[in-house]
């Protein structure tokens, strides 16, 4: 029986590419939207809102692994934690273990050994997006906490274009400066049946 896929961000540039690498594997796909099409075979949509609790069990409900990709609007606050803390909490009732998380490089870890430029990157992000570094790192805190397995994949600027093929990766500093979404969405896919950086924060690049 084929996996099924929970894809949270799934209308994003990234969560797109996602649902495509998903069902090129033979993953079925169900995807959280405020504006749903109709559903298929393969990918089945559930209307809802990523900070809502229960909308968000209703979309990992019989999923076998969960990846998050959500953004925000600029116009609202950033609700990162809210979003993992509700899948958690889902995930711990529905026993699904897997969940992979996209988050930004700019994340900075005990542990990390960061050049100084991008250092001084992370400290620039700290300082003109506080609140939304604040999130990520309350995403980071709830991770660590829970029991799933969880992977955290940091990321450098995203570009639009036709994946390389070839991705870096590194646990303590950003291997690279770019990375396309059509190589996230391959990495992404990679880790479900991995468990090479499980409760880890890997860093990829092109």
């Amino acid at each position: 029986m084929n996996k099924k896929i929970a894809i949270i961000g799934g209308r994003g540039t990234v969560g797109k590419k996602i649902s495509r690498k998903a069902l090129e594997k033979g993953y079925s796909i169900k995807m959280l939207t405020r504006y749903p099409k109709e559903s298929g075979s393969e990918i089945c949509f559930i209307k809802g809102d990523a900070r809502n609790k229960e909308d968000i069990k209703e979309l990992i409900k019989g999923c076998d692994a969960v990846i998050n990709t959500v953004g925000h609007p600029k116009s609202e606050k950033p609700f990162y934690s809210a979003v993992t803390s509700h899948t958690i909490e889902g995930m711990k009732e529905l026993g699904i273990k897997r969940y992979i998380v996209a988050t930004g490089a700019s994340l900075t870890l005990n542990g990390d050994e960061k050049t100084f430029l991008n250092q001084v990157g992370a400290n620039l992000f700290q300082l003109f997006f506080s609140a939304m570094m604040k999130e990520k790192e309350k995403e980071y805190e709830l991770l660590k906490a829970s029991l799933l397995d969880w992977t955290l994949i940091r990321l450098p600027f995203i570009v639009d274009k036709k994946g390389k093929g070839h991705i870096k990766v590194a646990t303590k500093n950003m291997p690279g400066k770019v990375i396309t979404n059509e190589d996230i969405a391959s990495f992404s896919i990679s880790q479900l049946d991995s468990k090479k950086y499980i409760r880890c924060t890997p860093f990829i690049s092109n």
